[in-house]
């Protein structure tokens, strides 16, 4: 429609400059053939404007009926009729029109009254129109308009269930003019239409039709259509010898005939007929989109080339036959005949088209274009898209990350009725649900991403444990691997959404002591390495049953890995419940895990020896080196150093290997290369490692700064320049580590004490917002990792009581009940004991002495603990004390060496 457009556009130009260069005006007859052809366009070629064409064919009535145009009465005939059926195809369509409300039947037959005054040897009159100088090319003009008339007549007629009428008006024309092939031709369509309407027709109905389709073909030797059509009849009499026969003859006297074409692809394979297919495609046709599209499917499926696959199907789609294929006067014929339900849903046609383009725009690696070529198919089908067409469009939005559209389609699937897209719906929504619950956990959304990791679960359980349908083993390992992700990522969620499991008591968890949030998260965890245990085993029977592929044992080493990693977050699991990281004077660190608990032990030494195979199975296989340093850590960081190196000489560009490596030179506290390694983090991914890493080391840095010294100043910058590193890696992800090391150092500003008194407006604001900041990220750090860090725990008392005293001396008064409610710390001594903690009880002075920048985990405890008895006698006395100065100032002190040890020690 565009290069029409174009065509029109240049067309009155040419008129304009004539008129304005050479002083020649245009004739009433050029000006409305003009308007003739931009309604045209409009009207009759895919993506036009439709009321706008109604609205020229009208203007062009409207001259028309102007008795000084000087057009001979033959001529304005024609050209009425011409503006009559165009204004048909319009009440057909079902475009509404805004000034008349007369049907497509109305217009049709005002044309035929046009031109029933014009006799057949009428001839040409004197006119200025070239081509109607002769009686020929004139009465032609007529024969066809006529022709079109009563095929719109018999339309219409159709459409309002009025067969007879119409079987009666087409039969009264081939009676009026016997030897017309229009009027035959256009009742031989009718008949054939109406037999492949019948569910069961009489033997006498097949008989007229073809012997009117005969007649027609026998008036004019040279036109396809009644071969085409005949060609449709022996199809349905399963006479494929002649239905053949007579296709090809329709394609030799019109190569883009649009119903023998299909016919043709119908009957042989694309390879047989790719010769008549590109010989009709070399053809300027606005009705070749047959062909178009089976070389695109040619191209796409025989050859892989999707790049000239996508641009015939979108030539496919500009064609008439394809996207406008009802307003066609054979558009009912291009179905399969022996198609009884012809009304039936699906996507149609054009639909197919749309969706075999988003195929190879998804082939593509170009999602965005797939997505809206999808949406096309959707737009344009007339059924409903199909299950397989549906599962396609989901992938695609999985791809774009419009994971709840996508879970939406593949729901629908899943719903509906039994389909061979049923596993692959299954497979794709427990894929998105895993999706969603990674993006709600990073936001903070625990259970709602918990709730999704069963929804997914449930949607893979169904498909692993289905019976009755054919799967491979590869897709059954797919499907299991998939059901191990799902259980496996519970690991990162807090326990404190799993409550009491049922099925816990029956699982040999093989653990000490527990709470019973932490038994059941296991417990879930668990099913994980279950599932990839048997993925594992299903890898090893398809090596058994087939010959052994190039891939088969990188699938063994993966599948063996995906334990290994299972075994390692069910350790870290228990290793964190039992406060693992703590410090501060106790034994919490990963080496002290394993001797803490057999559970520990057993699973990492059973999660070593799986990377191990997976590495002796694919001894390049990077995962597997990774993993293996990782759970190493617990044994001994030498190694598993070595294991990262060798996992980076592999793959230089993972970023777990970067991150780990840089992680374990800081512990082992090799300054320079931990810093190479988190700056070739950088280059490789944008993750929160590299500034968690980052600040570890500037906390080293300045924890060696002697106290007592002139570098006081350089030790706070150090500490505010970590702070700022944990900021930058929280705006990577929310990670515990990040929120534990910002409520650490967010107080150190870097500030001197002459700045300070220099501006001391300043830094009480900025004091007070850094207090503030701090408490938000350690009470963020406790809602995801639980109350099992008992150094974080004890840091959340002080900054509970502070909060409070904080409260209190501003005036509120409502806060007793609350203060009476703060945790005892006294009451982890059991935690204490669990974590092997050295010291309880030291000497204030001494401690600090001692420590070497270091806190004893007992002397915080302690120190909070008495900050929270003095305000929460703070609470208590301020009902009945209307003097309360002097117990804010104990409360006040209670807090001040607890809170000076937090901050000069994070």
């Amino acid at each position: 429609v565009t290069q029409a457009r174009s065509i029109v556009r240049y067309a009155k130009e040419s008129l304009e400059l004539s008129s304005t260069a050479w002083g020649r005006a245009p004739t009433s007859l050029e000006l409305i053939i003009l308007l003739l052809a931009q309604a045209d366009v409009e009207c009759q070629l895919p993506g036009g404007y439709v009321p706008e064409g109604e609205a020229l064919y009208r203007a062009a009535l409207s001259s028309l009926e102007d008795t000084d145009s000087g057009i001979s009465g033959n001529v304005v005939s024609v050209l009425e009729s011409h503006c009559l059926c165009g204004l048909s195809k319009i009440a057909l369509t079902g475009v509404e029109s805004v000034t008349t409300s007369k049907s497509a039947d109305d217009y049709a037959r005002e044309c035929l009254d046009a031109l029933a005054i014009l006799s057949e040897d009428n001839t040409a009159a004197d006119v200025t129109l070239f081509h109607w100088r002769g009686s020929n090319a004139f009465n032609s003009s007529v024969a066809f308009h006529i022709c079109a008339a009563r095929q719109l007549v018999a339309e219409s007629m159709l459409r309002g269930s009025k067969q007879e009428d119409a079987y009666r008006f087409l039969e009264d024309a081939v009676r009026d003019a016997p030897f017309s092939y229009d009027a035959a031709f256009a009742l031989g369509s009718f008949r054939l239409r109406m037999l492949l309407s019948q569910v069961s027709p009489s033997d006498k109905d097949r008989k007229m039709a073809q012997t009117q389709l005969l007649k027609a073909a026998k008036l004019n030797v040279k036109k396809a259509d009644p071969f085409a059509l005949l060609g449709l009849w022996y199809e349905v009499q399963n006479d494929g010898k002649r239905a053949l026969g007579c296709h090809s003859k329709a394609l030799i006297l019109d190569p883009t005939h649009p119903v023998a074409g299909r016919g043709v692809l119908r009957m042989k394979s694309y390879k047989d007929i790719e010769h008549l297919c590109i010989a009709a495609t070399s053809v300027t046709s606005p009705v070749n989109g047959w062909a178009w599209r089976a070389v695109g499917r040619g191209k796409a499926m025989g050859k892989g080339d999707d790049e000239s696959a996508a641009i015939c199907f979108q030539q496919a789609l500009r064609c008439r036959d394809i996207q406008a294929h009802t307003n066609e006067n054979l558009g009912f014929f291009f179905r399969d005949p022996t198609v009884r339900d012809r009304d039936g849903g699906g996507l149609g046609e054009c639909g197919e088209t749309w969706s075999d383009l988003a195929g190879c725009y998804r082939r593509l690696g170009k999602y965005s274009a797939a997505l809206r070529a999808y949406t096309s198919a959707d737009e344009v089908s007339s059924g409903g898209v199909p299950p397989d067409v549906l599962c396609a469009w989901a992938h695609v939005e999985l791809e774009l990350g419009l994971y709840d559209e996508a879970v939406a389609k593949f729901e629908a699937v899943i719903g509906g009725s039994e389909s061979a897209s049923l596993a692959v719906a299954s497979y794709g929504h427990g894929t998105a649900m895993l999706a969603l619950s990674r993006l709600h956990a990073n936001e903070g959304k625990f259970g709602s991403a918990l709730e999704h990791l069963q929804r997914g679960i449930k949607s893979v359980k169904s498909l692993v444990e289905a019976k009755g349908q054919p799967a491979s083993l590869s897709s059954s390992a797919c499907a299991l691997k998939l059901l191990g992700d799902l259980y496996t990522f519970g690991s990162s969620l807090p326990a404190s959404l799993f409550g009491e499991d049922e099925d816990c008591a029956n699982d040999n968890l093989d653990c000490c002591h527990h709470d019973d949030n932490t038994v059941s998260k296991l417990s879930f965890a668990s099913k994980g390495g279950e599932a990839y245990t048997k993925a594992w085993q299903t890898h090893k029977e398809r090596e058994a049953k087939c010959d052994v592929s190039s891939d088969s044992s990188l699938l063994s080493a993966a599948a063996l890995f995906d334990v290994g990693t299972s075994l390692l977050c069910q350790a870290r699991i228990l290793a964190s419940s039992l406060g693992e990281g703590t410090g501060g004077g106790t034994k919490s660190s990963m080496l002290d895990m394993p001797s803490k608990c057999p559970g520990i032990r057993g699973r990492i030494d059973q999660c070593i020896e799986h990377f191990r195979k997976a590495i002796e199975m694919e001894e390049t296989f990077a995962p597997a080196w990774c993993g293996l340093g990782s759970a190493l850590c617990y044994k001994d960081t030498l190694l598993a150093q070595h294991c990262f190196c060798r996992a980076l000489q592999i793959d230089k560009a993972s970023p777990e290997n970067w991150s780990n490596l840089g992680l374990v030179y800081a512990d082992r506290g090799i300054v320079n290369a931990s810093s190479e390694a988190l700056d070739a983090l950088t280059c490789v991914a944008d993750t929160p490692f590299m500034w968690i890493g980052r600040a570890l080391l500037l906390e080293d840095e300045g924890a060696k700064v002697d106290e007592s010294s002139s570098l006081l100043v350089s030790e706070e910058s150090s500490l505010s320049r970590a702070s700022d590193a944990y900021r930058a890696a929280l705006q990577v992800a929310n990670h515990p580590v990040a929120l534990l090391g910002l409520s650490l150092t967010a107080r150190r500003l870097g500030l001197s004490q002459l700045m300070e008194e220099q501006n001391a407006m300043y830094s009480e604001s900025a004091h007070l917002a850094s207090k503030r900041e701090s408490h938000l990220a350690l009470s963020v750090h406790l809602h995801l990792t639980g109350p099992y860090n008992v150094g974080s725990t004890a840091l959340d008392s002080i900054h509970r009581s502070e909060v409070a005293r904080d409260r209190f001396a501003n005036g509120d008064g409502t806060i007793g009940e609350e203060t009476l409610d703060l945790p005892n710390v006294d009451d982890t001594a059991k935690l204490l004991e669990q974590l092997s903690l050295d010291c309880v009880e030291q000497d204030d002075s001494e401690e600090l002495k001692s420590c070497n920048g270091g806190v004893a985990m007992a002397t915080v405890l302690k120190q909070s603990n008495e900050a929270m008895g003095s305000v929460k006698s703070l609470a208590q006395t301020a009902a009945s004390s209307s003097d309360v100065t002097a117990t804010k100032e104990d409360a006040s002190n209670g807090l001040a060496s607890a809170r000076l040890r937090a901050r000069l020690h994070p």
